[in-house]
């Protein structure tokens, strides 16, 4: 499968957020509750723990999910878009 990496993708909202509200990296890191050091891994696409790419993830507003390996992203999307909504019965 080919495609955007998330990682690509939340470098590019992390530092255009970033800049956008004109904060240095200590600054965003201690907003998201992440150190300096995960702020910048990710602006470099580097590795970061779990819990720091959702908190990142979450703090620009994206939804990270992780898959196994092979799993397929549209079966993520369509279970979301699939759940039961309330509706009063006609």
């Amino acid at each position: 499968m080919t495609g955007v990496r998330f990682i690509d993708v939340l470098a590019l909202f992390v530092y255009a957020r970033r800049k956008f509200a004109g904060l240095t990296q200590p600054e965003m890191a201690a907003n998201m509750g992440v150190n300096e050091r995960q702020i910048r891994a990710v602006e470099r696409k580097q590795f970061v723990s779990r819990a720091a790419l959702f908190r990142i993830s979450a703090g620009v507003g994206l939804d990270a999910v992780l898959l196994e390996k092979g799993g397929d992203p549209n079966a993520i999307m369509a279970a979301r878009h699939h759940q039961p909504r309330n509706r009063p019965l006609a």
